[in-house]
């Protein structure tokens, strides 16, 4: 087991294995591509996505098709990426959450997935063209998000 000292969650331990790395980053995030996904029972369904790079860097994410179950994800990925990301039945889906001041009014990134192969420890972020999603849709919207794109 390794550990490591986030700023967010203190010492976490985690295996080799457990290990994400997304070669191109993150939007916004660029240079940052290791990272490892924590889970907190008093969270679940959220986890933290936590960077190995970075100790102040730590995501809230969540499957969206738990919250949003019409969500759907372009398919219109470039051929090289598909190859890269791995079959769909190795795929995860998680989305950042932006955690509001009051919980109920945070929102989560629907326009800019994550897609991850644990078998292959790779990640990507996304960025859905021809969408109607956003990247601030209300995490308790009584409403589904728009859009109409086949998943993965």
């Amino acid at each position: 087991m390794k550990q490591f000292e986030s700023q967010r969650l203190g010492l976490i331990e985690f295996r080799e294995e457990d290990v994400i790395t997304f070669p191109h980053g993150l939007i916004g995030f660029a240079s940052l591509n290791r990272f490892v996904l924590v889970s907190d029972p008093r969270l679940t369904p959220f986890l933290w996505l936590q960077s190995l790079d970075d100790p102040a860097v730590c995501f809230l994410v969540v499957n969206p098709f738990l919250i949003f179950p019409d969500y759907e994800i372009d398919t219109e990925l470039d051929p090289a990426l598909r190859n890269e990301i791995g079959a769909v039945e190795e795929l995860e889906v998680l989305t950042i959450v932006t955690v509001a001041e009051e919980f109920s009014d945070s929102t989560v990134n629907l326009l800019g997935p994550l897609i991850i192969n644990r078998k292959r420890r790779l990640g990507f972020q996304i960025a859905l063209t021809d969408s109607n999603y956003c990247t601030r849709h209300p995490l308790f919207s009584q409403a589904s998000p728009e859009g109409s794109r086949q998943a993965v």
